[in-house]
């Protein structure tokens, strides 16, 4: 969890949590948008796997699209937690990936190098982690002068 009541977003600007520092939401969620790490039940997998094999599913080759696109028809029920447990690594001096960069939007905090290497919302990240030797750190984002952990 981040230490902090702000979270930051995909747009790179920080908003407060309305929960407060150190709480999570889970609430049913009609369009996610940008799947980190995703997880179905035996049902919902054999759902989509009919409807994918009898040809009525219409696919974008996008699974986040795909998944948005069924959270908000009502064909899945779809369950976000907000701050998220899982959130893609960004390294010192490299863009966020190529998908940021050749899928994604032209936002500048996705699109420009970062600062200082950092995960995003995740306090102690396992990828920071793995490199340290054994000692606990936390990546810090410091985009637009705000800092969080």
């Amino acid at each position: 969890m981040p230490d902090g009541s702000l979270y930051r977003e995909n747009t790179g600007e920080y908003t407060p949590l309305e929960q407060g520092a150190q709480k999570r939401v889970v609430y049913i969620s009609a369009g996610p948008i940008c799947t980190y790490a995703y997880a179905l039940t035996a049902s919902a997998a054999n759902k989509i796997f009919r409807y994918v094999l009898a040809g009525d599913a219409v696919l974008d080759n996008l699974i986040t699209a795909d998944l948005r696109r069924w959270c908000q028809a009502g064909f899945l029920t779809c369950v976000t937690v907000n701050p998220e447990l899982f959130h893609h690594h960004k390294k010192a001096g490299q863009i966020s990936s190529e998908i940021a960069v050749h899928e994604g939007p032209d936002w500048e905090p996705l699109t420009a190098p970062a600062p200082v290497e950092y995960t995003a919302n995740i306090r102690y990240s396992a990828r920071c982690n793995a490199q340290s030797g054994g000692v606990l750190v936390s990546c810090r984002d410091e985009f637009q002068g705000h800092i969080s952990v």
